[in-house]
């Protein structure tokens, strides 16, 4: 046995040898001979599912050259006894920013604004935000603090990278070892990154979440196109082609944007593995859907401090019950078989570090998948398991010891070896057993050591002071003023030793003359250590998870029901007109019939004496549910973005606008620039995903903008620099645009590279997307409809449109429509002629006409602005209230399947108190595809149920810090209401 070990050992070493990188020079004789080490007695896991009591490791240089059970050792090696230990395989972080010391100071806004385009000189590409050049293993340096505190919390190796921008380039895997660069390097290009975040790019674009993800799919496509040509040489290309065959990491904010990656995946054919930020659990379901890989943080938030009941109210319900339920985020995203590696990223402290991970094990993680997400699922998504995350034969020497099995609440790290490099963390006090009472030979208490602090009781006193350590020698220090002495405590204790229960220490007594005594101490009573009461029976009684995860939010979506309301006034909105005493029929999302006396087998009959029954509002212009800014306005022609891309199901303004009685929106993007972005047109599906709420099968519409705030006259002096500045200038960028699409058109072919700008102008020409466009002034108004003939297209619809008045003549021929608003005046110069008959002429005139809100807080009243539009100009009831249904359906074309109450069209209905143009009327339900997703009757009991659940959480915090766990005093950020010039994103500090 001993001979074929050693020829094992001696193949092993020829080996190493042979592919050993070239030698670097030392200062000193060299010492090729490898020191050879053999931990013996532990129980060692040899992965994260098989374990090995009694396991002998053998190890040499940076390998392990043998494991198993009574493996002969071999001669001359450092035997160390780790009888009583535990010995895991080291643990690996797929993202950090570790010895990565390059500075990214990101720019004010101001200085942003002054470059249009990228500064750089060398053949780049065009937007800083792409770094695919960006090279970790080249600014890759030994921090000292950071590995420190790496490897306390077990992490031997890491991939790390420079975080900063959009394409972030390739991560470095390396080991947590004080080696130099060379060795520690494990894979210098072991993985991409990626993220929705701009960083310290000095352009202003992208300004905005639909941007960030515009230009990540633009780059896609600029990279497939730059492979199959050799004109032009540009660096980033060139390197993010060498990305794509890379591991992609990409970063989160929320989940929301996990599923925006899980998207982008399916588009581009890219398995990401998606770091996320923790809250995965809020929408676990769709994530798991996506079937890519998570690294989850364990950084889980420390309670509010709500002791003042001020600082309490500051806070958002979604806040406080993410603090309960982000501990169980491990549990739910491993029950449903997700692929998790665990990282470190926001934690500093290695106990609070392993707290949180024996937290999650006691919320329902179990043990062998945590650790199987701290060593092999990352070594497998890097493409090493059989030399990381595990301990055989030919792997890395990396792996940590404990005192206790891994997932113990009390569980102290000893040792952590990276790269075969030992580091000792000898633990405190108590876990070396010193704590306890000491006696002299008289059996006189003379000692007393309780977590870290020593009470030494002499003649007339006790003298207190902290136990200190330095290479294993625990020592105390006494100065008696009542005999003028010094008095040391010294205890030197053997962490290999086993077992390591202190039993004696040397106790020695200095006089002022220099005389000293020295006498042992023996121990006589060992301390009860009483456990400290932590706060895990609190978190688990825990909030039940909503969707969406805000007030208001539900457990489970709404059904489809089979119900018929009997005796209401119904509008129809057909020839029909208005119905009195007439009943209404819905089942499976649909209406099934109008009418009096219908018979409808099965239904939850509903008496609606009364009542008013109406289809749902659809607001043509808004701005609700858009997470991340509402305008790309850094370029003047930005129509590759998407508000579809940027939708936030989270939005409380989607149930606040339910309880207006609005069903459907069109989201448009704001008025920075002459040719915005894409719009997206949702139902308020309050409940479900971004992606859920997109109305199946519509037509795709684009936001175009006249006026102030295209030239920028409105953006103070710093915006000088974007082209255009004069209303001249917007026509002749919207010529050039077009014209673009046009000769676009002609070669795409030929070029075979997709530029996603001119595929959505090019939808336009060819009337597969149309234009909503923003618009006051008659002679823009004219200016448009005037290109837009000259390019052989239509506009759809002039939103705004103050001054459709003076022109409604020229719009009845063009063909277009106007969305405007009913009585708005003044609150900027364009606007001054603006007038409260504006709908009604146009109305008159025969154009399609609507009343838009452009306004969270207008979008759930647009019933009053409708009744406006009788008031001023004589509208009928019938025709004003066809302004925010049949006319706003017509717009968006879909009236085939909305806009008033037909047999087959979608059961997307309102029940009113009374008659919706009144200034009293309440919607009592709001029905979605037949779904009830506003009730009236149960919204007072789910307020209530709100702020009982805060005062349970509130008292929940208080009772944390209390158990002594330090807290946040951060208040909950702002919601901000986009409108059409709102530079600003939705949330800020």
């Amino acid at each position: 046995m001993m001979r074929y070990f050693s020829h094992v050992l001696l193949c092993i070493f020829t080996t190493f040898g042979a592919t050993a990188q070239l030698q670097l020079p030392e200062n000193g004789p060299a010492n090729p001979k490898p020191i050879v080490y053999a931990l013996t007695g532990a129980t060692l896991y040899t992965t994260y599912q098989t374990k090995v009591e009694q396991a002998t490791l053998i190890v040499s240089k940076d390998r392990v050259i043998a494991v198993g059970k009574n493996l002969a050792i071999p001669k001359g090696a450092v035997v160390i006894d780790m009888r009583g230990r535990y010995i895991y395989p080291g643990f690996i972080d797929m993202y950090s920013s570790y010895g990565i010391s390059v500075k990214t100071e990101k720019k004010t806004e101001e200085e942003s604004n002054r470059f249009i385009s990228s500064k750089a000189v060398s053949p780049y590409g065009w937007n800083e935000a792409i770094k695919a050049e960006t090279d970790a293993s080249a600014v890759f340096k030994y921090d000292d603090k950071q590995a420190d505190m790496l490897r306390k919390m077990g992490f031997t190796s890491v991939l790390t990278g420079v975080q900063d921008g959009i394409c972030r380039g390739s991560y470095a895997w390396v080991h947590t070892a004080q080696i130099r660069p060379h060795q520690a390097m494990i894979k210098a290009r072991a993985a991409a990154g990626f993220s929705f975040n701009k960083g310290s790019s000095t352009q202003p674009y992208p300004s905005s979440l639909m941007g960030s993800v515009a230009l990540i799919r633009q780059t896609y496509y600029d990279a497939q196109w730059y492979e199959s040509q050799t004109n032009t040489y540009n660096i980033t290309l060139q390197s993010f082609n060498q990305l794509k065959r890379l591991p992609s990491i990409f970063s989160v904010q929320d989940k929301l944007d996990a599923l925006r990656v899980a998207k982008l995946a399916e588009e581009f054919k890219t398995n990401y593995i998606i770091k996320g930020n923790g809250d995965e659990y809020q929408r676990v379901d769709a994530i798991a859907s996506a079937k890519l890989p998570l690294i989850v943080p364990v950084n889980f938030p420390k309670p509010y401090d709500v002791v003042d009941r001020f600082d309490a109210e500051q806070l958002s319900t979604a806040d406080m019950k993410h603090w309960e339920l982000a501990p169980h985020n491990l549990a739910i995203l491993m029950s449903k078989g997700l692929e998790c590696a665990i990282t470190s990223d926001g934690i500093d402290d290695d106990k609070r570090f392993y707290k949180n991970l024996s937290k999650a094990v006691k919320l329902g993680a179990k043990e062998q998948d945590v650790l199987k997400a701290l060593t092999y699922t990352p070594a497998k998504l890097l493409g090493m398991p059989d030399q990381l995350g595990c301990l055989q034969a030919g792997s890395f020497a990396n792996f940590v010891v404990t005192y206790s099995p891994l997932f113990d609440e009390e569980c102290k790290l000893q040792e952590t070896w990276s790269a075969g490099v030992r580091y000792r963390y000898s633990a405190d006090a108590d876990d070396l057993a010193l704590t306890g009472t000491y006696s002299d030979a008289a059996g006189k208490p003379r000692l007393i050591i309780d977590a870290g602090q020593v009470s030494y009781i002499t003649t007339g006193d006790t003298l207190k002071t902290n136990l200190t350590e330095k290479g294993n020698v625990y020592s105390a220090v006494f100065h008696d003023k009542s005999v003028a002495s010094l008095h040391f405590v010294t205890a030197y204790v053997d962490s290999s030793a086993y077992p390591y229960e202190v039993q004696k220490l040397i106790l020695t007594v200095a006089q002022t003359d220099g005389s000293k005594q020295i006498a042992e101490v023996n121990k006589t009573a060992k301390a009860v250590k009483e456990k400290k009461k932590t706060t895990d029976d609190s978190v688990l009684i825990v909030s039940a998870v909503v969707y969406p995860f805000v007030d208001f939010g539900t457990m489970a979506y709404p059904p489809q029901l089979t119900r018929v309301f009997r005796n209401a006034t119904v509008w129809t909105n057909e020839k029909e007109g208005i119905l009195k005493q007439a009943d209404v029929a819905i089942a499976s999302g649909k209406i099934t019939a109008v009418g009096k006396n219908l018979v409808v087998a099965g239904a939850t009959e509903t008496d609606a004496t009364g009542m008013h029954i109406t289809a749902g509002i659809i607001d043509e212009h808004s701005h609700i549910a858009i997470m991340q800014g509402v305008n790309e306005g850094t370029q003047a022609v930005t129509a590759e973005v998407r508000i579809g891309d940027a939708i936030n199901s989270e939005d409380i303004n989607i149930y606040r606008q339910l309880a207006g009685g609005v069903v459907a929106a069109q989201l448009l993007h704001g008025s920075a620039n002459p040719i915005g972005g894409q719009s997206a047109l949702i139902k308020l599906r309050w409940g479900l995903t971004p992606e859920q709420m997109k109305i199946e099968g519509a037509d795709g519409f684009i936001k175009f903008a006249l006026g102030e705030n295209v030239k920028q006259s409105n953006w103070g002096d710093q915006a000088t620099v974007r082209f255009p500045q004069t209303r001249m200038g917007v026509e002749q960028v919207m010529i050039d645009a077009f014209t673009r699409a046009r000769q676009y058109e002609k070669n795409k072919a030929r070029i075979k590279h997709v530029d996603l700008e001119l595929e959505a102008l090019s939808e336009i020409l060819n009337r597969k997307r149309f234009i909503s466009c923003h618009s006051y002034v008659q002679s823009e108004i004219n200016m448009l409809m005037h290109v837009a003939d000259s390019f052989k297209f239509r506009v759809n619809t002039f939103t705004h449109i103050l001054e459709g008045y003076k022109v409604a003549d020229k719009m009845k021929a063009h063909g277009v429509h106007a969305s405007t608003f009913a009585d708005w005046w003044a609150y900027k110069f364009e606007v001054f002629e603006a007038i409260p008959y504006n709908a009604a002429i146009l109305q008159q005139m025969g154009v399609v006409t609507a009343i838009n809100s452009d306004d969270a807080e207008m979008g759930r009243r647009l019933n009053q602005e409708a009744a406006k539009a009788v008031k001023y100009g004589g509208v009928s009831e019938e025709e004003a209230w066809k302004m925010v249904t049949l006319n706003p359906a017509v717009m968006l074309h879909l009236d085939k399947r909305m806009g008033s109450l037909k047999a087959g069209k979608d059961a997307d209905i309102v029940v009113w108190n009374t008659h919706p143009l009144s200034i009293d009327a309440m919607p009592l339900m709001t029905f979605v595809d037949g779904r009830l997703l506003f009730d009236r009757s149960k919204h007072s009991e789910v307020v209530q149920q709100t702020e009982k659940e805060r005062l349970r959480l509130i008292e929940a915090m208080r009772k944390a810090k209390q158990a002594g766990e330090s807290t946040q005093s951060k208040r909950s950020r702002r919601q901000i209401m986009y409108h059409c010039d709102t530079e600003e994103e939705e949330y800020h500090d």
